[in-house]
């Protein structure tokens, strides 16, 4: 299967900037005690799948 090469750049940069946003999230020390913590591991997970997936993508290019 073909993919487009800008469809793989483009999840690739919404994967790093997922993992970007989580980082800093979880660094942040003004965080509410609600789900702050949670946020910043969903944020992660999403941020390996879309690179990885970003990567898949640019070697089936």
């Amino acid at each position: 299967m073909k993919v487009n090469i800008w469809v793989a750049v483009i999840v690739l940069i919404v994967g790093l900037w997922d993992l970007y946003y989580a980082y800093n999230r979880y660094q942040e020390k003004k965080v509410t005690k609600r789900g702050s913590k949670a946020d910043a591991i969903s944020f992660a997970i999403l941020g390996t799948i879309f690179t990885i997936g970003g990567i898949i993508m640019l070697f089936m290019h």
